[in-house]
């Protein structure tokens, strides 16, 4: 095995959860400050075809990885939320593993939006997208947001009390969900050149591109879920920035994320983009040419022989 085998290998299997792509690849860069996206994609293609993880697939959804051992899975629909379950007898399994009684195998319908999460602490500010948020109660006004304890905004949010939450539109281009969801802010400041950005009353950064709303909240009380964090708070600003329907993780998967290109005849030379994983079929690749879709140089495209 690579050194990125075996430490990928490891977050799949320890992981309580079943982990996406962009997830697998943002526990990566805390052990391997300087990996690419399409170093992940490929390493988890040899675990894949040597049998040593194996991926989950939900229609509408991101493909995810899990370990080998046998078990089976418990999928929420539309969510594409997994829960690892033995069918052995299903009935008395699920009674036991969720320990209560259930409506029926299907659960709930459930849907995901897409925010943006902002905080601050001292002089730093920093972003994150999470997918979980709504309001809970209208008298007074409060929300909760569901934030994975390995985003440094957690953290943020944790110790400064406040946060902002910037609601994705249909609008939104890929390049806001590279930009604060495919790479962290602890070894990157994501606001330093950042335009499309505008300060709340509250002294938060949210996002003016690609979103239709934003909401500004103090945490009332926090929930430790094992890996995520449930913060309830209190809404004291909010405004509309847009007319655009909000964006849902399944609108995401459809329609902003780039589908992956078909892959150059055996035999044919291409140059691959190391932060996106693009394509370019061609001996040559043009000294100017940008990436279409991170808008990286050719100096950050590798070349090679299919």
């Amino acid at each position: 095995m690579t050194k990125y085998e075996k430490d990928i290998f490891a977050i799949v299997n320890t992981s309580r959860e079943h982990l996406t792509v962009e997830q697998i690849f943002l526990k990566l860069r805390d052990i391997h400050p300087q990996v690419v996206l399409a170093t992940v994609y490929n390493n988890l293609n040899r675990l894949l075809e040597e049998g040593l993880i194996r991926k989950v697939s939900v229609e509408g959804m991101p493909d995810r990885y899990d370990k080998m051992k046998k078990h089976d899975h418990l999928v929420y629909k539309r969510c594409g939320k997994l829960a690892d379950v033995t069918l052995e007898d299903l009935t008395a399994s699920l009674k036991k593993q969720l320990g209560s009684d259930f409506l029926s195998y299907e659960m709930y319908s459930l849907s995901y939006g897409l925010f943006v999460l902002t905080a601050r602490v001292g002089d730093k500010d920093n972003g994150c997208i999470i997918n979980t948020a709504g309001q809970v109660t209208s008298e007074p006004n409060r929300i909760s947001i569901a934030v994975n304890k390995a985003n440094l905004t957690h953290d943020m949010v944790m110790e400064s009390g406040k946060f902002n939450i910037s609601i994705l539109s249909e609008k939104a281009s890929f390049d806001i969900f590279k930009h604060f969801g495919f790479q962290t802010g602890k070894n990157v400041d994501k606001f330093a050149g950042y335009t499309a950005c505008e300060r709340s009353e509250n002294g938060l950064y949210y996002i003016t591109e690609g979103t239709n709303a934003y909401i500004s909240a103090t945490v009332e009380q926090s929930l430790d879920l094992g890996t995520h964090t449930l913060f309830i708070a209190t809404v004291d600003d909010m405004d509309v920035l847009a007319s655009e329907p909000s964006a849902t993780y399944a609108y995401y998967q459809s329609s902003i994320k780039p589908k992956p290109e078909e892959k150059a005849p055996a035999g044919k030379t291409v140059w691959r983009c190391t932060v996106c994983g693009y394509i370019y079929e061609g001996e040559e690749l043009p000294a100017d040419f940008t990436c279409p879709w991170c808008k990286h140089p050719a100096s950050d495209f590798e070349k090679v022989v299919q």
